[in-house]
């Protein structure tokens, strides 16, 4: 069993953690369900010793284990699994979840025609995800299509109609590319090349970011610029690296490769405080 008793963790003058008191008996599932920003990745953190609480104890089966390291508790039996992110490139959203269902029927049989009964399953696994008829779409090419389709549908209830265009931009494969391309992707339509247009002055400059928990590389070389009056967006799904690189930015966790700069000035591994004084500030997804 693991108990958590009023776990606490503070980033700077954030609250990640505000009194976190669960219970997992042994053979127990939970769910930890929360929008961005509420604190789910940082009580794994904590919880599998990635991080150390400000307050508060993690135990097992009894014993306190608050504070040790991932190793120590590794070898307790407390051990993370990470979200894979990779599919079968070549193969549609269709074949993809079949393959899916035939390796949770029993042994997969390679080099072999999913059968109808298979197939007839993948569609109902789209359907009950709300991706009913997209079975045909390749999950690059769906990634930025979706939003964007659904923001056009959006426009027309309201009267407005966005332009067709951009839809068909694919996104970047590798997560180290991931955010970099994409956030440069966001400031203009797809098909359209080259840098920012000539005297927009750049705000925030990021360069080539690395950043680590414990021995996982989470960001691989992020790039991305945000111009004076801007608006940017980071896309990607949960295990992407979108809050870590949020995080590196403003200070409350430690890149160990590239640079941030605002303007002239860089604020590459600085505290947050100092990085709020240079005018970067992180508000928090509301939550209520």
């Amino acid at each position: 069993m693991i108990e958590t008793r009023e776990l606490r963790r503070e980033f700077g003058g954030i609250k990640a953690l505000a009194g976190v008191t669960l219970m997992v008996a042994e053979g127990e599932r939970r769910a930890i369900i929360g929008p961005n920003g509420a604190g789910k990745t940082t009580l794994f953190n904590v919880l599998t010793g990635e991080l150390e609480p400000t307050a508060g104890e993690v135990r097992l089966a009894g014993e306190n284990v608050t504070g040790r390291r991932p190793h120590e508790l590794a070898r307790r039996g407390v051990a993370r699994m990470y979200q894979r992110n990779e599919l079968f490139d070549p193969l549609p959203a269709r074949d993809n979840v079949a393959i899916g269902v035939a390796a949770a029927a029993g042994p997969y049989r390679p080099f072999r025609a999913p059968p109808a009964s298979e197939l007839v399953a993948a569609d109902a696994l789209l359907e009950r995800v709300g991706l009913a008829g997209r079975g045909s779409v390749h999950h690059r090419t769906h990634r930025v299509a979706r939003p964007v389709a659904d923001a056009r549908d959006r426009g027309a209830r309201h009267g407005r109609r966005l332009p067709d265009r951009g839809a068909h931009q694919r996104a970047p494969r590798r997560p180290r590319h991931r955010g970099g391309h994409t956030l440069r992707g966001a400031r203009r339509h797809a098909g359209q090349r080259g840098l920012p247009r000539e005297g927009r002055r750049m705000t925030l400059a990021v360069r080539d970011l690395h950043a680590y928990y414990g021995e996982s590389h989470v960001l691989q070389g992020v790039s991305l610029d945000v111009g004076e009056g801007e608006s940017v967006a980071l896309l990607g799904r949960n295990g992407a690296g979108k809050t870590t690189t949020i995080n590196a930015i403003v200070g409350f966790v430690r890149p160990r490769g590239g640079t941030v700069r605002v303007g002239d000035r860089d604020i590459t591994a600085n505290p947050p405080h100092r990085v709020a004084a240079a005018g970067v500030a992180l508000v928090p997804q509301g939550r209520r």
